[in-house]
């Protein structure tokens, strides 16, 4: 069948063996139709812009008899047996603003989150509130419908750190925050919802 038509809703994973070209054709069913966390597995093949999660070289094994080879041959074999075999992982969307509350933190703090994503590179900035405290973002990392971040601000000469995962549902997100450097112990809930006006896709370019 058509495989631009084919049905991979329900696919967890999708393993590949066409050339480049297609590759970039088809990457856009892909990131519509697959579930964030899918896993898409391309032998010999890349995908363009969307950099692989994890690249191996594959040497095939050889059952012929190394004397019937001279040097050059097997310079040839070897080249025509290795393989390159790339992972990629549908990253979750967080394309665009957010608004994120941590109800059991004291003062119930509020920050706005702005994030910009291509595949699976995301960067950000972030605003607390109506504070003129200033807030940094860094160490962003999504994987399939995981997202991990660091909120560092200073705090009365001293620099605290907000180490944050959680999942990814959608225009939601919710999951668990620890603080390095505060007087707070433990594992504190947050949860963010995204400003649906700013939703955007994730592939800016089909290269």
């Amino acid at each position: 069948m058509d495989l631009f038509e084919a049905e991979i809703r329900e696919a967890s994973v999708v393993t590949l063996y066409l050339l480049s070209g297609v590759n970039l054709r088809l990457r856009p069913k892909l990131f519509r139709e697959l579930s964030p966390g899918s896993r898409v597995v391309s032998h010999e093949f890349n995908m363009g812009k969307w950099e692989p999660d994890v690249t191996s070289s594959v040497k095939a094994e050889d059952y012929r008899d190394p004397y019937l080879f001279n040097y050059w041959d097997e310079q040839i074999d070897d080249y025509w047996r290795t393989h390159k075999v790339y992972l990629w992982i549908i990253p979750g969307n967080v394309k665009g603003t957010w608004k994120l509350t941590i109800p059991d933190f004291s003062g119930n703090d509020e920050f706005t989150l702005r994030f910009d994503q291509e595949f699976q590179r995301v960067r950000g900035q972030v605003l607390e509130g109506a504070s003129s405290i200033s807030v940094f973002i860094k160490d962003l990392k999504i994987r399939g419908n995981m997202l991990l971040f660091t909120l560092e601000r200073k705090l009365k000469g001293r620099t605290e750190s907000l180490h944050f995962e959680g999942i990814i549902q959608g225009n939601t997100m919710r999951g668990t925050m620890e603080i390095e450097g505060g007087p707070e112990k433990g594992r504190i809930k947050w949860k963010a919802r995204r400003d649906l006006s700013t939703l955007r896709p994730i592939i800016n370019s089909r290269k």
